[in-house]
C-alpha cells in the first residue's frame, strides 16, 4: 500500500463525517472543535522484556474547545496527572483538572475535578484494544457536586509498511454514568487516525459525536486534534 493511499484513508474518514457541518446550530445542538495538548514527562523507568519502559510519569495538559458553530471558545481546561505502570497490560493513576466553560448562552461556569483511572491494553497482530476506566469527583461552583464514572473502549488498527507503523485508524466509544442523577447521562463516539511523527511527538485527528440526556444541549458534532509531546529527561 502506497503512502497516498494512507492520505486517502484519512480524507475518507473526515469526508464521511462532513454532514455534521451542514446542520444548523440551535438550542439543543452544536458544532464543536476540540484541541488539546499533553506533555508526558517520565519520572522513573524500569526494565521490561529487555528494554526500558516508563514506570512513573507525570502528564501536564491543556484543553481549548470551540463551539456555538465554532464561533467562540466554550471550554478551557488545565490538567495534571500521575501515572504508574504495573506491567504491559495495566496502568493506573490520579489527577486534577480545572475547568472553565460556557457551552451554551448561560453564564460562565467553573469546576474542579479529582480523577482516578485504570488503563488496560492488549495487542494482537492487526488490532489493538485500549480501555480507560475513569472515576471523577466533580466540585462545582454554585451547583451540587457529583461523581461521574466513564469508560472508553477503543480499537486501533495499525497500518504498517516494512514493519513500520504509518498511521493507525481507530474507533472509540465512551458512556458516562452520573451517580447523583443515577443514570447514564452522556455518550461520546470518536473515529479518526493516530500518527506518531517522531519518538517524541504524536497526534490524533478525529471526528466526534456526543449525545446528552440532561441539560439544554443534547447533541454535538465536530472534529478534534490531540497533540502529545514526550519530554524525556531520564535516559
Amino acid at each position: 500500500m502506497k503512502t497516498n493511499k494512507y492520505t486517502f484513508l484519512i480524507f475518507l474518514i473526515f469526508l464521511l463525517s462532513s454532514p455534521a457541518f451542514s446542520q444548523t446550530v440551535d438550542d439543543d445542538s452544536d458544532i464543536v472543535g476540540w484541541n488539546d495538548v499533553t506533555f508526558i514527562v517520565p519520572l522513573r523507568k524500569k526494565e521490561e522484556n529487555g528494554k526500558k519502559v516508563d514506570l512513573w510519569t507525570i502528564n501536564l495538559g491543556g484543553v481549548l474547545r470551540y463551539g456555538r458553530n465554532l464561533k467562540r471558545p466554550i471550554d478551557g481546561r488545565g490538567i495534571v496527572s500521575f501515572n504508574y505502570r504495573f506491567n504491559q497490560y495495566f496502568t493506573a493513576g490520579s489527577g486534577y483538572l480545572y475547568r472553565r466553560f460556557r457551552p451554551t448562552e448561560v453564564r460562565v461556569q467553573y469546576e474542579h475535578r479529582l480523577m482516578f483511572f485504570l488503563n488496560s491494553s492488549k495487542n494482537w497482530k492487526n488490532v489493538q484494544f485500549r480501555n480507560r476506566s475513569l472515576t471523577t469527583y466533580l466540585i462545582k461552583h454554585s451547583r451540587p457536586d457529583t461523581v461521574v464514572y466513564r469508560n472508553r473502549a477503543q480499537l486501533n488498527f495499525p497500518i504498517k509498511k516494512d514493519n513500520k507503523e504509518i498511521v493507525t485508524p481507530f474507533v472509540a466509544d465512551e458512556p458516562f454514568y452520573d451517580f447523583r442523577e443515577k443514570k447514564w447521562v452522556r455518550n461520546d463516539f470518536l473515529a479518526g487516525v493516530s500518527k506518531q511523527f517522531t519518538p517524541e511527538f504524536g497526534a490524533d485527528f478525529f471526528y466526534l459525536r456526543q449525545g446528552f440526556k440532561i441539560g439544554t444541549l443534547r447533541k454535538t458534532n465536530g472534529f478534534g486534534v490531540s497533540f502529545r509531546y514526550r519530554l524525556d529527561f531520564i535516559k
